[in-house]
């Protein structure tokens, strides 16, 4: 079996982009010689002039336990050595060795401080880049997108969220909401897979978000404001989720609380990261072909948990069917973490 990879050989200094080599309590940058700290095991890996920066958080960051369905099953599909990046991973569990908790600020929980700006990984060197409710809060989401397009290998994915009609909120603030058409151009290095309102990003979210700040921020002064006020409150004794199902997506992108990019970055229009005997397999079954039109797809949407693609027929019935897709599978390398 391989050596395994070690996440250490990925890192790179975020103002220079040299290597970094493993010292007591710190990274060392090989090439501009600037001290990386690491604490309770953590890197810290911003670029010097945010090194002093105080990140504090309108709210507290609450525990996600998880991934949506269809990223945590498109997870287990990959191979051991296919890292997955998750980009203001904020208090997130995660006891996968492949997934890197990333956020601007330090919690017990993140993997590696650093700014999505100016990330601290090498070229080509992660599979899958997943960054939820983040892109709002980017001073410069273009540059952010761009190096996502960087780390990612060819064939790699992004999966992208960004508030749209929805209320200010601070991390320490937000600056640009986008609608499906902002996100494309936003990622417009990448070829789009979808670009949709995920489930939890519909009017009702949208409407019960902008409601709520109503009832919190509003300041009556008459009695015709109060009885405003109190007719808003009255909505509460509806579920505004109930009428999601009114809203066919092209409606609901048009009022949603937030939209969800998907791409994958193919800069000769064919590279996958799906094992390359699955490929081979898929390239002489005219079957599968049919089944599957488009196999380097990761996942091509959150609306759908049951939603099958070439990775994860790989994983599952194509390893049990083709023992050269199972010996890919159990040779890959682990991944480890020495820093």
């Amino acid at each position: 079996m391989p050596a395994p990879v070690n996440l250490l050989d990925l890192l790179i200094c975020p103002d220079c982009g040299a290597g970094l080599s493993a010292e007591p309590d710190r990274l060392l940058c090989r090439g501009c010689g600037i001290d990386h700290p690491v604490r309770e095991q953590t890197p810290f890996l911003l670029p010097e002039h945010e090194r002093d920066l105080e990140i504090e958080h309108e709210f507290d960051c609450y525990e996600r336990s998880s991934f949506p369905a269809g990223v945590e099953r498109t997870i287990r599909s990959l191979g051991r050595d296919q890292l997955v990046l998750d980009i203001g991973s904020g208090d997130r569990v995660a006891d996968d060795p492949r997934v890197v908790l990333t956020d601007l600020r330090f919690t017990p929980r993140v993997d590696v401080v650093s700014d999505a700006h100016f990330l601290p990984f090498r070229d080509a060197s992660i599979d899958l880049v997943v960054a939820g409710a983040v892109f709002e809060h980017l001073v410069d989401p273009h540059a952010a997108a761009r190096e996502i397009y960087r780390v990612l290998k060819p064939g790699g994915q992004v999966i992208a969220d960004c508030s749209f009609v929805f209320p200010f909120h601070g991390f320490p603030a937000s600056y640009f909401h986008m609608s499906g058409e902002g996100l494309k151009r936003c990622f417009a290095d990448f070829r789009t897979i979808t670009v949709e309102a995920s489930p939890w990003l519909m009017p009702s979210y949208s409407l019960e978000a902008i409601v709520g700040e109503w009832l919190r921020l509003a300041q009556p002064k008459t009695d015709r404001h109060r009885e405003f006020l109190t007719a808003l409150r009255k909505l509460g004794r509806f579920d505004a989720r109930e009428m999601d199902d009114c809203f066919d997506q092209q409606a609901a992108m048009r009022l949603a609380a937030g939209t969800t990019y998907f791409g994958i970055k193919q800069p000769n229009g064919d590279e996958s990261l799906v094992p390359e005997p699955a490929m081979a397999l898929w390239r002489r079954d005219e079957a599968l072909q049919r089944r599957f039109p488009d196999p380097a797809v990761l996942l091509p949407t959150m609306r759908d948990d049951d939603v099958e693609t070439f990775l994860h027929w790989t994983a599952g019935e194509g390893r049990k069917r083709d023992p050269a897709i199972a010996a890919w599978y159990d040779q890959r390398p682990e991944v480890l973490r020495t820093f």
